[in-house]
């Protein structure tokens, strides 16, 4: 079958890669889109702890599939049996994994919404435990998922959003989006800017982006706010003040959306594909031909702010 392949120490290729085969633990499924995401080229240049550690392997770890029985399903990032991805012709899913994926949604936006939906919404509702009425500060709203998470969290029930970013295109569309204050990260008094718009405290900090914009928006969290970590495209880490988290119980939280439990990804996945359905989630997502691969990853690495998805 044809595939997209990591083996170094080029970049990743489009070739040709044994069939999957399957057991009583996995099925093959044929793939009908994938999403590429940033979570793709860091497994497949051995930066994140799922990437496999035996070589060569398919690239992508998310997909829409076709089961034999004729259901599309999603599949999350811990679903997929290496060696094989979702940058192929077909696959290996694990046996029970697989969303469905709602009969009214297309395959590319299936694939589009997965990743980018899971990481906004689940921070949210599962990890943060989010109350009607609690202030949520999103940073990184300017990017694919930080733009979904405004409007997740305005769904899902804050009183009061404040989106942080650096471009200002997109901060004028998260105050579109539901929003009600920006912050541009650019700006030098950072601590200050968070100051102005947090009001009485931030009660939820969902960060995509780690370094010194969530060192600086521990400053302004309320009373046993909680800090989701979701990312870490600026920094790998942040200094986190000992008596800054005593003084106000602070909870710092990672997340990862495939440790939430299957049956809450897959409502929260039919949630976000009939918000994307509706058009009150705004994703903007362009489909390519597996065998344009080796554009579709320049164009990721470049961060790109649309959503490249690759369809058989």
């Amino acid at each position: 079958m044809r595939a997209v392949i990591a083996d170094p120490p080029g970049p990743p290729h489009y070739t040709s890669f044994p069939e999957p085969r399957g057991g009583s633990e996995a099925e093959v499924v044929a793939v009908l889109a994938a999403a590429l995401t940033n979570l793709d080229v860091a497994t497949a240049e051995g930066r994140h702890y799922l990437a496999p550690e035996a070589r060569p392997f398919v690239v992508g770890r998310e997909a829409v599939v076709r089961a034999a029985d004729g259901r599309r399903l999603w599949c999350n990032a811990v679903s997929l049996v290496a060696p094989h991805g979702s940058m192929a012709e077909s696959t290996l899913l694990r046996a029970g994994y697989g969303l469905p994926v709602p009969e009214d949604t297309p395959d590319a936006l299936a694939a589009a919404i997965g990743n980018a939906g899971l990481a906004a919404w689940l921070p949210l509702s599962w990890r943060a435990r989010l109350q009607p009425g609690e202030t949520v500060m999103i940073l990184g709203a300017t990017g694919v998922t930080g733009s979904i998470a405004v409007t997740a969290a305005r769904r899902l029930g804050a009183g009061r959003v404040i989106a942080a970013g650096r471009r200002p295109d997109a901060l004028a569309r998260a105050l579109a989006q539901g929003a009600d204050a920006i912050v541009r990260l650019d700006r030098t008094d950072l601590p200050q800017a968070y100051r102005e718009v947090a009001g009485a405290g931030v009660d939820v900090v969902i960060d995509y982006l780690n370094g010194a914009p969530a060192e600086a928006a521990l400053g302004v969290m309320a009373h046993s706010g909680r800090m989701v970590q979701v990312g870490s495209g600026l920094a790998p880490g942040i200094h986190l003040h000992a008596q800054t988290a005593r003084r106000a119980s602070l909870d710092v939280l990672g997340f990862a959306y495939y440790h939430t439990p299957l049956a809450l990804q897959a409502q929260a996945y039919a949630e976000l594909c009939r918000l994307a359905i509706a058009g009150e989630i705004t994703l903007d997502y362009e489909v390519m031909p597996l065998s344009n691969f080796s554009e579709a990853w320049m164009r990721q690495k470049a961060s790109g702010t649309t959503r490249l998805v690759l369809a058989n």
